[in-house]
């Protein structure tokens, strides 16, 4: 496609090409924005030639589809929205605001040794249709990656300047 859309937490959304829009929370501009957003998409994939875009590969298929299975097959394991918690606790813990070079080590350990219960979560409900717990558990892999790559990243980084504030560290530009 030839835009980019975007949702921006104001629960707008816009075509973005070469410009920039800020929007507001206006009832009206979400129904004007949303709809032209949502239209201009469905246009665009209509029109679009269908030999622009690359198969999906094979490989990708079906390691998406080996993941759907390790759930739908689980008859034991964890609580998705527990390990969720358990993510979320330690990143709040050792990548907060403010942080020293020790706690975000600490929690890069941390968040590496909850791996082994991403992998291990179970999946009671089943049903194929409109399943939230099975997005749930999708979605927690999907945390822990994020949170993965925020605490190594966060960690490799020593130091302070803008919103990575590392009290062991003098603030840049002083």
């Amino acid at each position: 496609m030839a835009r980019l859309y975007a949702k921006p937490t104001d629960a707008l959304i816009y075509a973005i090409d070469d410009t920039s829009i800020s929007g507001s929370c206006v009832g009206r501009d979400v129904d004007l924005f949303g709809r032209a957003a949502g239209q201009h998409i469905i246009d665009e994939f209509h029109a679009a030639d269908r030999h622009d875009y690359e198969p999906l590969s094979p490989r990708v298929l079906d390691k998406t589809l080996a993941r759907l299975n390790v759930l739908q097959q689980s008859t034991q394991g964890l609580n998705a929205q527990d390990v969720a918690d358990e993510i979320r606790r330690t990143m709040q813990q050792h990548a907060g605001v403010f942080r020293t070079q020790a706690s975000m080590n600490e929690g890069v350990q941390k968040i590496l040794a909850l791996e082994s219960k991403v992998n291990s979560l179970h999946l009671a409900d089943k049903s194929q249709v409109f399943n939230t717990a099975r997005i749930e558990a999708l979605e927690v892999a999907n945390l822990y990656e994020v949170a993965k790559a925020t605490m190594i990243s966060a960690s490799l980084r020593q130091e302070c300047r803008g919103a990575h504030t590392v009290v062991d560290y003098e603030r840049a530009g002083r």
